[in-house]
Formats: C-alpha cells, sequence, structure tokens
C-alpha cells in the first residue's frame, strides 16, 4: 500500500508561495533597467536574490507536502519518502513492530489526520480536510497489518 500523506491541494500551495515571490522580485527590477538605464545593478541583483528565495521557499514546501507512505507486510516495514520534482530525496523506514495501532483522529484547526503509532514511533499516514479520505487510509493501514484502529472522533 502507497500513498501521499497530504492532499494536493497541500502540493499544490507551493506555487503559491514562488508567486508572490519570484514574480515581482525578477519582474520589477528588469523592468525597471528596461525603462530607465540608470537603475543601479545592486537593485537587479536584489530583486534576483529575492525571486531565488521565492524559489527555495517553494521547493521547500512541495518537498515537505509531496510525503508518500508505503506499507510492506512482506518485510514488515513502514517507508516514508519524501519527493522533490520527481526524484526521491528523503527515504525513512520503521518496522512495523514499532508501532501498536492505527489512530484516527481530528487536528487542531480543522482537519483529520490517520497515524501509525507507538511507543516511541509516530508515523502519518494522512493529513487531510476530508473525513473519507482520513478513514479509508487508516481502515486500509489497519487491515493490511492487524493492527487496531482507535478512532478518535
Amino acid at each position: 500500500m502507497e500513498h501521499h500523506v497530504h492532499d494536493r491541494a497541500a502540493r499544490y500551495l507551493s506555487w503559491l508561495v514562488f508567486l508572490p515571490f519570484a514574480g515581482p522580485a525578477i519582474g520589477l527590477p528588469l523592468a525597471l533597467k528596461l525603462h530607465d538605464q540608470h537603475v543601479p545593478d545592486d537593485f537587479i541583483w536584489m530583486g534576483i536574490g529575492l525571486g531565488a528565495l521565492g524559489v527555495i521557499a517553494s521547493l521547500l514546501v512541495y518537498a515537505a507536502s509531496s510525503a508518500t507512505v508505503s506499507i510492506d507486510i512482506a518485510d514488515r516495514k513502514v517507508v516514508n519518502t519524501w519527493w522533490l520534482l520527481g526524484l526521491p530525496i528523503r527515504r525513512k523506514q520503521a518496522d512495523l513492530a514499532d508501532f501498536d495501532r492505527v489512530s484516527l483522529h481530528r487536528l487542531y484547526r480543522g482537519g483529520y489526520r490517520a497515524t501509525l503509532l507507538g511507543r516511541a514511533r509516530e508515523q502519518e499516514l494522512a493529513v487531510t480536510m476530508d473525513l473519507a479520505r482520513a478513514r479509508a487510509a487508516a481502515e486500509d493501514a489497519a487491515k493490511l497489518t492487524g493492527l487496531r484502529l482507535a478512532d478518535q472522533l
């Protein structure tokens, strides 16, 4: 079983981080330079630097929200993988024996979260605003792993 932890909307949030920074930060200094040749080059480099900051922030948000979790019953492993531009950038493994239940609960400011819980570990299965998606992820994981489902809703 492999699926995305976050909703598609959360993954596209990174573009909303990118646009307010990169558009004006790169476009305004270049437009001023084309219109008036007396704009200092430091102003241009500052705009390019702010645009680069927007790109980096966008990539970080995208990488953080593009995590996938897979449960491999044959190896008794839970693998969490973070992706950036289609390439895996970080992979974290845990033994299935480290977990003792699947939990479904409401988040503080809205939304739902399904997790694998153990004494010293917690692994997110789904973080979403859709209760049906969170419940389906929790039920699938409980059925696949044989762990009990603690529905706290």
